[in-house]
């Protein structure tokens, strides 16, 4: 296929999938034609390696080998350090977020914010921190006198503080206690996702997002069960089937609101379809 073409990746994508379809997600994980081979020990770890070179030869591709790494433990893939602890960000990245000059216009807002997008997994509650910033690339600003307000600012500096003291998020473990704590504002739902390894409790991820204007008339229960059931619904192929916690007083209202609240919404029936593998815990 020519180079070029806006259809090109999304084939290329198909064609990679189509060739190693049994196993990714199994020991391998492709984008487009950047590959991660993950295994248990090392024996294995040569076995999936050559099956992988060799699926690539018998389809007419070739892996540069000044662009591979074999046999290491920690690995930069996609923006992502990888390690046997668990998951941070690229350091490059970081630098770079911390470097990032004041907007000066909506663009600007609108460059940094995609860009902080990509690592929001790792900042808790950054929908609230991020607000008087989305706030101003709404349509209905673009067409104002810009400036950027003091609470903009604060948002801004909150932001780069909370990236550049990140820490390293644990590789999820179907075997770990688990736990799901849930939070929720007339501003934003959050939610971390956190397991007990060694005794201490580790985050896993980090979600949130900003509360639509229609919600935020909600009664403060029927908020906190959006925070639970969003939370659930991002994390489902993770939670589906396990014995976890939800952990809070916002999560234990949560619960009962399920039984005690009047109206019956979907969000309420969702809830109820998930409780099979949350239970509730005070605070």
């Amino acid at each position: 296929m020519p180079f070029g073409l806006a259809n090109a990746p999304a084939h290329f994508q198909s064609f990679i999938n189509d060739i190693f379809r049994d196993i990714i997600g199994v020991y391998v994980v492709v984008y487009l034609d950047d590959f991660l081979i993950f295994s248990d020990t090392e024996e294995s770890h040569v076995k999936h390696v050559t099956e992988v070179l060799t699926r690539l030869r018998s389809n007419r591709l070739f892996a540069k080998l000044s662009k591979c790494e074999f046999h290491t433990k920690t690995v930069e893939f996609l923006g992502y350090i990888i390690k046997p602890t668990g998951i941070e960000m690229d350091p490059e990245k970081v630098r770079t977020i911390k470097e990032w000059p004041m907007p000066e216009s909506i663009h600007d807002i609108q460059r940094f914010l995609g860009f902080a997008n990509f690592y929001r997994r790792f900042i808790a509650h950054f929908a609230r921190i991020a607000k008087p910033l989305t706030a101003l690339v709404k349509p209905t600003e673009r067409f104002k006198r810009f400036e950027l307000p003091e609470e903009a600012q604060q948002a801004f500096h909150k932001l780069i503080q909370a990236f550049t003291s990140a820490g390293v998020l644990q590789h999820f473990d179907y075997h770990l206690p688990t736990r799901l704590e849930t939070d929720a504002s007339d501003v934003a739902i959050a939610g971390v996702l956190k397991q007990e390894h060694e005794g201490r409790w580790h985050p896993v991820a980090f979600y949130s997002r900003k509360m639509s204007s229609a919600k935020r008339n909600y009664e403060i229960h029927d908020k906190e069960l959006i925070a639970v059931v969003a939370c659930l619904t991002q994390w489902r192929h993770m939670l589906a089937g396990l014995p976890s916690q939800c952990h809070g007083p916002e999560c234990t209202g949560s619960m009962k609101a399920v039984g005690s609240y009047g109206r019956s919404t979907g969000t309420k029936g969702r809830v109820t379809e998930e409780d099979d593998h949350s239970r509730p815990r005070g605070g």
